[in-house]
């Protein structure tokens, strides 16, 4: 395939019309802290959320922001590097708290992956 057949693509159809579009997704927040990232993940319609970070303050701080869209949102206080997460499926992996180890920590997870 060629620029020309992409450019189509991208100029004829809307971003959820495309077959990669995926709403559905999992996605894993690592050292989400009181970003709001998961509320812009909320907004866009993603309801399979995980945000981990070390700080329960902080988890609670966006529980209380979140309101009644909470339910969308599990919310892990741990240390990522602690293994102490159950494996689950991850169709995105977003890590801002500990990038040297995300090589580590996927290790682990590889069984739990998506291909």
């Amino acid at each position: 395939m060629n620029t020309s057949h992409w450019e189509q693509v991208y100029g004829s159809k809307a971003p959820d019309a495309v077959s990669w579009y995926a709403p559905h997704a999992s996605i894993m927040d690592v050292g989400g802290g009181e970003s709001t990232l998961v509320d812009d993940l909320l907004d866009a319609g993603f309801g399979n959320v995980t945000v981990l970070d070390i700080s329960e303050k902080a988890l609670e701080a966006c529980r209380a922001r979140w309101g009644n869209r909470v339910d969308a949102v599990k919310r892990l206080a741990t240390d990522v590097l602690a293994n102490d997460i159950a494996p689950q499926p991850v169709d995105v992996w977003h890590d801002r708290a500990r990038t040297l180890d995300a090589a580590e920590v996927l290790r682990e997870w590889t069984g739990a992956l998506h291909g």
